[in-house]
């Protein structure tokens, strides 16, 4: 017993001071103060270092640290003594389905003196948002160095709206360490080093970096170098690990396209012009564009996201890189070896790539639907709706979402509105048009609460309200599919209203169709099953219960397509997120893509981003840029248009091969994410195989 005891004792001891939380009820001071209503108050100072862990919802508890909207968070933390560290801990939670999730970046700083700081690193370094469901997360940080440090500072950068933290910990060092790290950054720069590790436009996109032996030095003063067109390249990423020396063989359809990204990068003492063209080729035509870096409210990260039309020529300032994207359009079949022409006052320089042009995709009437509720009263494109509609057809949108304002009362005669707004759009090119009538609307909560739901005056509203919307699309020229949209994201609440409507509308009014969408919040399977067979086209949020539940509808008839609608899309990756989309869609049988929203940005119509390359709103789910009256695409919009094409080419594939083929190189594509090369590649296997 006595030995047990001695065991336990030393063990408690070696636990004590081994693995001690230096941090435990220190002083911390964070900037600004905490603003998220239902967790700790603004006025809190104790709560992140008090030892105490939330139990439940993170957003839910005073005991958690939350902030909404705020932009970058700083914690500054004094162990009052100094010590060496092992590592820091960094509690937060995520839930996706919610748009919360754990910070993009904790970078940790360390001082003796509080003047001169270390950068220790990244607590998200290893950490990828990826849960539907609700997570703890536990960010740890190993501290290599053996320096002593007594003051910590934080820096919490967002991912999206909302950043939650339970508990900061600062764990003292279990043994002896040798290497120190240098103690180089004021207080007063640690700004500016958050800035460079973000990649902020502050920092002119200038780089100092050896050169790596993957990266081209094909001249004295140039770098040239392939790169991921798909991977986020951020300036802090852009040192060019997702860089390869291979010299890209492209493979793509006639009237499809495809894309490869590079960089060019003046590593003299001199800024230098250079002009860049692209050899002419009998199997496609070749675009240039120039890919600035645009910087996010949210973090303060910058990501080359626009697509500048680049003619030839471009100065380089000494030691700058600049990122190139080439589009390339099938026009014949066959093979080609094209090259980058590049010249500067230190010579001429030939990139060579490869190009396999098989197999054609149509130009119009493609397999899969695309929605991305394109409105033309939306602020940024009110103005450019002509251009708006050929971008949104160049992009491979089939289906046009009328707005509720533009559809006219239910017990109206004026339909001008609806009239002017479909003047916009191309019969030819428009296969749907979805009327969303949203029945929850004040109006309309309005007119039901005074002539009752489905009474008999009210039905009869409805059957003239649709009688002339149908014959004002069909005077229109328009051969397109019609669906009424009384309610988005429906809920349990509203499921009897709906499944009274669609029963009676369908045997009262010859031909009518619906449509809804379901939500990130789960409907449940008894409600969604009194509505799924009346409906004709059910559009779900992109998650794991929803393809779950489309799985459980085996009428053909009923039309299944996803959707997702996550902010701060400009930081979303253009590969997972809106590429692969159309990937997911063909593995679970679904008809159709989209996203919210096409133009959706939460700032004022005068903002031209292209010109301070700066975004000025932290919403954002655009994924277009205007630039002088013109619609600047982005990487991400390219992306989900290559996305669809890429549907088509698979479709074919399956025909020909068989759907078990098809389907595994589509499951592995989409299994493995974080695989920029895998689409191409499989894309690639199945062109081989046409």
């Amino acid at each position: 017993m006595v030995r047990v005891i001695t065991l336990a004792l030393f063990l408690l001891q070696s636990v004590f001071v081994f693995g001690q939380n230096l941090a435990l009820n220190k002083p911390y001071s964070v900037a600004p103060n905490p603003n998220y209503k239902d967790t700790a108050l603004p006025n809190d100072k104790t709560s992140l270092t008090d030892g105490k862990r939330t139990q439940g919802y993170f957003w839910k508890s005073r005991s958690t640290v939350g902030w909404k909207n705020t932009g970058k968070i700083i914690v500054n933390i004094d162990l009052k003594t100094p010590n060496v560290v092992g590592k820091v801990k960094f509690s937060t939670g995520s839930y996706n389905r919610a748009n919360v999730y754990s910070p993009s970046n904790v970078f940790v700083f360390g001082s003796l003196d509080n003047n001169s700081y270390s950068y220790l690193g990244d607590l998200s370094a290893n950490f990828k948002n990826s849960d539907d469901k609700y997570n703890l997360h536990e960010l740890e940080l190993n501290i290599k160095a053996s320096n002593k440090f007594r003051y910590f500072q934080l820096v919490i950068i967002p991912q999206g709206l909302y950043a939650f933290v339970d508990e900061i910990e600062i764990i003292k060092a279990n043994s002896a360490k040798s290497g120190n790290i240098a103690n180089d950054i004021q207080r007063s720069d640690i700004d500016i080093k958050v800035n460079a590790l973000l990649g902020s436009n502050d920092s002119t996109q200038k780089q100092s970096f050896a050169v790596s032996s993957k990266m081209k030095k094909v001249q004295a003063t140039t770098i040239f170098d392939w790169c991921s067109q798909w991977s986020s390249l951020t300036q802090a990423s852009f040192k060019f690990e997702n860089s390869t020396s291979t010299d890209p063989l492209i493979s793509f359809p006639v009237n499809g396209e495809d894309y490869r990204t590079f960089v060019l990068t003046n590593n003299g003492g001199n800024d230098t012009k250079y002009t860049l063209k692209i050899s002419e080729a009998n199997t496609f035509n070749a675009q240039l564009f120039l890919l600035p870096y645009v910087t996010s409210m949210v973090g303060k990260k910058s990501i080359p996201d626009p697509l500048l039309a680049f003619g030839s020529d471009i100065l380089i300032k000494a030691g700058e890189s600049k990122i190139f994207m080439l589009k390339l359009k099938g026009v014949s079949k066959g093979k080609d070896e094209s090259n980058i022409l590049i010249s500067s006052s230190g010579g001429n320089i030939k990139i060579p790539f490869n190009t396999s042009v098989q197999g054609t995709i149509p130009t119009n009437n493609l397999s899969l639907n695309a929605n991305v509720w394109a409105y033309l009263n939306s602020p940024v494109i009110s103005k450019y709706k002509v251009k708006a509609v050929q971008n949104l057809s160049a992009h491979h949108v089939n289906t046009i979402v009328v707005p509720p304002e533009k559809l006219g009362r239910l017990n109206g005669s004026d339909f001008s509105e609806f009239k002017n707004y479909l003047v916009n759009f191309v019969p030819s090119n428009t296969k749907n048009i979805i009327l969303y009538v949203n029945f929850l609307s004040k109006e309309n909560v309005g007119y039901f609460s005074q002539k009752g739901y489905l009474s008999a005056e009210s039905k009869e509203d409805f059957k003239n309200w649709f009688n002339s919307i149908k014959s004002i699309v069909s005077g229109a020229g328009f051969k397109s599919n019609i669906y009424i949209y009384p309610y988005d994201e429906i809920s349990d609440l509203h499921v009897k209203d709906l499944t009274v409507l669609m029963e009676w509308a369908k045997k009262e009014i010859p031909g009518i169709k619906f449509y809804t969408t379901i939500g990130n919040k789960n409907i449940q399977p008894n409600s969604f099953n009194k509505i799924a067979n009346n409906l004709d086209i059910i559009q779900f949020a992109d998650t794991k219960h929803n393809m779950e539940l489309a799985n459980t509808i085996t009428d053909p008839k009923v039309q299944k397509w996803i959707y997702d609608a996550k902010p701060q899309a400009e930081l979303l990756s253009p590969y997972s997120y809106y590429r692969l989309m159309a990937w997911k869609a063909f593995y679970y049988n679904l008809n159709g893509v989209g996203f919210w929203n096409y133009s959706d940005y939460k700032a004022t119509p005068n903002d031209d981003v292209i010109k301070t390359l700066k975004l000025k709103s932290s919403v954002n789910y655009s994924v277009i840029y205007i630039n002088d009256q013109n619609i600047i695409n982005s990487r991400r919009w390219e992306a989900f248009k290559l996305g669809i094409e890429d549907y088509e080419i698979i479709n074919n594939y399956s025909s020909n091969v068989g759907i078990a083929k098809a389907k595994a190189l589509v499951k592995k594509v989409i299994d493995n994410p974080d695989d920029l090369t895998l689409a191409d590649e499989s894309k690639r296997i199945m062109l081989n195989a046409l």
